[in-house]
């Protein structure tokens, strides 16, 4: 009895600590990217760096997101950089977008690449960070040692400058589906409000980059996709765990599908 006892100690904690979303029907094997038919497209071969957080990571559909769906429905090669709770800015340098890119182990520096696709963490918009957002810097300014990677802005062109020197690739930001700031489709500590704001300072940096020679910067912009965001009641519970994270349903039906079609129509 002692010992059941014993092991039941040991257990207890990491079944408490196990999202309920493990066991959603929306996360079934039924959505298990090795389901998806492969079909050979403009992506396929294609390598792809993504750098994110929770939801690049695939906090609540088991570790599964974007780059594993694009990867299966196309046949392209995905390396993911993604840890839960982290931000673009160096709130905490070790896990800091910028650091994990420079100085983790996942990105090949001298690896050819076709895309690189980070993103915009709604993280960085949490009261609790103080929204630390910091200011676009002026069209003349292109070199690291511009950008202030204590805010999110000056990191985000950090990142658009390094992967421009270091994997000459076009990078593209893609947000969050939409979601509100209080009510349906909100989440306690982070404003949709807020995150627009950001998004509209993303589109901003994104004009600025892309007038400077051999840099592609664009937005993937889930988040005012009126066509996206017009789906039922019930697809969107069975889409996503919350306003931020979606299930395996949600990637594989909803996001997935979108995000391909830019990249595809990036490709020609």
């Amino acid at each position: 009895m002692k010992h059941v006892l014993s092991k039941l100690f040991v257990f207890l904690p990491l079944l408490l600590s196990t999202s309920c979303s493990f066991f959603s029907p929306n996360n079934s094997d039924e959505y298990d990217p090795a389901k998806c038919e492969q079909k050979t497209t403009a992506l396929t071969n294609k390598k792809i760096y993504w750098l994110g957080s929770s939801v690049t990571l695939g906090m609540e559909s088991k570790n599964t997101a974007l780059a594993e769906y694009i990867d299966a429905r196309n046949g392209s090669v995905s390396v993911k950089e993604a840890v839960s709770g982290t931000t673009l800015r160096c709130k905490d340098c070790k896990e800091s977008y910028v650091s994990r890119m420079k100085d983790g182990n996942k990105f090949k520096k001298d690896e050819k690449i076709d895309f690189f696709i980070c993103q915009l963490s709604t993280n960085d918009c949490k009261e609790k960070y103080n929204r630390e957002y910091g200011i676009l810097t002026a069209d003349n300014k292109t070199n690291l040692s511009d950008f202030d990677t204590n805010t999110t802005v000056g990191a985000m062109e950090y990142i658009v400058k390094y992967v421009s020197d270091t994997w000459k690739c076009p990078v593209y930001f893609y947000t969050n589906a939409y979601f509100s700031d209080n009510g349906e489709k909100s989440i306690s500590d982070t404003k949709g409000s807020d995150y627009n704001s950001l998004i509209s300072i993303a589109k901003k940096l994104s004009e600025k980059w892309n007038k400077v020679e051999s840099v592609n910067v664009d937005v993937i912009d889930l988040f005012n996709d009126v066509e996206f965001n017009s789906i039922t009641k019930e697809l969107y519970s069975n889409y996503m765990f919350d306003a931020i994270h979606p299930f395996r349903k949600g990637y594989l039906e909803w996001w997935t599908p979108k995000v391909e079609e830019f990249l595809l129509n990036k490709l020609g």
